[in-house]
């Protein structure tokens, strides 16, 4: 019979066949903007946590959704932002990185200043871009620490929001770099910067922690685990890509069966050999899920 596989995700990312054209078009006040590294720049730090991720088109329908990241949205097209409003709304996290907001589905310039229809959803109004030469890192400071940015700087106003975050270097040291606005139940985030890897951590764990979204396992650096559900069945495909082997821990209160050798076991603990895989099938006491 035909099995449905799905994958059960609260955070979804934003990606836009068309805004990538436009992103990557001429005459921008950054000839080296790329779409593809800002995506994976956020997509790497939900991977590495192991925290399951849809990618949605920001027409799509996002009420599963307690998270949704937009990187560099640069084309809102009529309607988007009135999806994404609504979403932030009733109580999601939106996620908005710098150079967003800026045209239509026309490459036409949102009048009324930047990042133009989501300004009310975000708090702020940008006044002005600062591009950065290719060998510039500046730094930024947020409560916890402080991290390089580079490429792109947004000198931002806030109209409602607060900062999160502030430049430490040049002419604007001291502006916010990273923002938070709440509206309706929910909040924008702006990231007027391009923070690196240890930020965006940070600042990811925190709204996952503010939404209990959590890893399906703990488990140790460069070991993958996805989940997939059917009408029946839970499954968890572990893949460690260490070459040594690592041991991680299984919820105890229940039965699995692993695929490969079709040997069931109580949770607990499980080792994993280097560059191995294990795939369990999900039981309860009485037999299935």
């Amino acid at each position: 019979s035909l099995h449905l596989y799905r994958i059960k995700a609260e955070v979804a990312i934003i990606f836009d066949w068309e805004n990538w054209w436009a992103v990557e078009l001429s005459s921008k006040p950054h000839n080296k903007l790329r779409y593809i590294p800002i995506v994976e720049a956020y997509y790497r730090e939900l991977y590495k946590r192991n925290i399951a991720v849809d990618f949605v088109r920001p027409s799509d329908d996002l009420t599963k959704y307690k998270v949704v990241i937009a990187p560099m949205l640069y084309m809102v097209k009529e309607g988007e932002d009135e999806n994404l409003r609504q979403f932030v709304a009733n109580g999601g996290t939106l996620i908005v990185s710098f150079f967003s907001g800026i045209v239509d589905e026309n490459d036409r310039v949102h009048l009324g200043g930047y990042p133009g229809p989501l300004r009310d959803i975000l708090g702020i109004f940008v006044e002005e871009f600062v591009p950065y030469p290719e060998t510039k890192v500046n730094k930024i400071y947020s409560n916890d620490g402080e991290y390089d940015c580079t490429t792109w700087a947004d000198i931002i106003r806030l109209e409602g929001a607060e900062p999160l975050a502030t430049f430490k270097g040049d002419w604007y040291a001291g502006l916010p770099a990273v923002t938070r606005n709440c509206y309706g139940k929910g909040e924008g985030i702006y990231v007027g910067t391009y923070p690196d890897s240890n930020y965006l951590g940070r600042l990811l764990e925190q709204v996952f922690a503010k939404h209990h979204i959590n890893p399906i396992l703990e488990v140790a650096e460069n070991v993958e685990v996805q989940q997939r559900e059917t009408d029946e069945w839970k499954y968890l495909i572990i893949i460690n890509h260490n070459d040594y082997e690592v041991t991680l821990s299984l919820p105890e209160d229940k039965i699995y069966q692993n695929m490969i050798d079709g040997k069931c076991f109580r949770g607990g603990e499980l080792r994993i050999q280097g560059v191995d895989v294990a795939v369990l099938r999900e039981h309860d006491e009485a037999g299935k899920v």
